[in-house]
């Protein structure tokens, strides 16, 4: 994997400038391959202020007030991929718990031992699950004893 350097942006810009058509060709290669960065990029241009709450809601095509609760949801968790539901914090893509990503790196330490155990999950999405179990170590670390225990008691009558 190459590493991301400055002058790759500065390129990216100047394909934009001169020619839109191709950057647009580019960009649809990545809304393809990750499907939540475009709104990624428009709740983060809200975040920002280069683009209003309506701009932002006409582009993705939902109300400004839905576009509101995304908004309320990127500034508590940092993040838009994850979504807490019933409780459990999961990534929107996959629905996978945050606190299975995070008990699996616990045990493993390791990234590439976390990319094979969840091959389907761009690596960006593993990392933002470990990043928002740091952040909320109680919920996790609950959600991962009640785990546990549930697992060690399954055949106890």
């Amino acid at each position: 994997m190459r590493e991301f350097e400055s002058w790759q942006l500065e390129q990216l810009i100047r394909i934009g400038e001169t020619n839109p058509g191709r950057m647009g060709e580019l960009l649809q290669v990545l809304w393809n391959r990750y499907p939540f960065l475009f709104e990624e990029l428009a709740i983060g241009a809200v975040d920002r202020g280069s683009l209003s709450l309506d701009e932002a809601a006409e582009t993705l095509k939902v109300s400004p007030d839905e576009l509101k609760v995304k908004l309320e949801h990127f500034h508590d968790t940092g993040d838009h991929r994850i979504a807490v539901k019933g409780g459990v914090a999961r990534l929107v893509s996959s629905q996978v718990a945050v606190w299975e990503v995070y008990r699996d790196f616990e045990r493993s330490g390791n990234l590439d031992h976390l990319m094979s155990t969840f091959p389907g999950i761009p690596i960006s999405e593993l990392k933002a699950a470990l990043r928002y179990a740091e952040a909320h170590t109680e919920e996790i670390r609950e959600l991962i004893d009640r785990y546990e225990s549930a697992y060690r008691n399954r055949f106890v009558v």
